[in-house]
This record gives structure tokens, sequence and C-alpha cells, in this order.
């Protein structure tokens, strides 16, 4: 479990003390373990984090962190590289008139790290950003036809 926890950390889906509770509830369910509650107790909680004395609670960094350390040449040119080959398989470079450009005025990305449970001393430790939308009832253009919601971008 503790192991899972830290690959799960290190992916940006890192459990929460809870979220890990209800997992290892949920494990004990499977393999037929008994307890008192639906998930173990606090007591398990620091009698495990003191048998695993690499794991601990950690914040994650802001997004804003984990964009920067991916803007380096090599990686922003292999994306270019990937998004060049991807438009010229699918013949998009000779018809840029289908490549469109989305308007994401109303697409939140709320980033509110939290504590997650990881090994100690993780370098990098980042938290997936969770997706925030409006229903299109809520948004002030949606009665607009779709073509005047979106803007096209030549190449």
């Amino acid at each position: 479990m503790v192991d899972y926890a830290s690959n799960r950390a290190a992916l940006g889906i890192g459990f929460e003390k809870k979220q890990f509770l209800d997992y290892a509830g949920q494990l004990a369910r499977k393999y037929k373990i008994s307890l008192k509650k639906s998930k173990p107790s606090e007591k398990w909680w620091r009698l495990m984090k003191r048998r695993n004395r690499r794991l601990a609670l950690r914040h994650p960094e802001g997004a804003a962190a984990v964009r920067h350390m991916c803007m380096d040449k090599t990686k922003v040119d292999k994306y270019f590289f990937a998004l060049k080959e991807l438009l010229t398989k699918s013949g998009l470079l000779e018809k840029p008139k289908l490549i469109w450009n989305m308007d994401e005025t109303r697409l939140q990305l709320k980033h509110v790290p939290r504590t997650v449970i990881a090994r100690k001393g993780s370098k990098y430790l980042y938290r997936v950003a969770q997706v925030e939308t409006k229903r299109p009832s809520q948004l002030p253009h949606a009665s607009m036809p779709l073509k005047t919601r979106f803007h096209h971008t030549s190449l």
C-alpha cells in the first residue's frame, strides 16, 4: 500500500489521508479482515506511519512550478515535432481551414494543493489539477450558435 500511494503521488494523483484510509478499508474487506468501522482508525494510521518511516504527508507544488519544469527546449521541440507529425499524418497541414482553436475562457483549472501521502524526500511532487466547468445553461453565450464560440486558426 505504501509503494502504491508513493507511486500515485509521483504521478500527480496522490492519496490524501482520508482517501488512503478508505482504500485500506476496501482492501481489508476484500481480504476479509475485520474492522470495527468501514476504514482503519487513527491509531492504525499512526502505527502504520511509525512502521513506515519513509512515508510522510507532503504538500504538492502548484501547477505553475510543474509547468516551469517542463519548459525546456528539448521538451518543447519534442512536443512540436509530435504535433507536426500528427498534422502531417492526418492531412491537416494541407487543409488548415479544418484546424480550429477553442476559446477556453469558461474553463477554470482549480489547483488547490492538499497534503498527499508520498515518500520522504521525494522531489517535484505535484497534484493534477481538477477541471471545473459550468453547465451550458450557466454560460452567458450558451444560446449562441457553435460557430460563433470557436475561432478559426490558420497555421
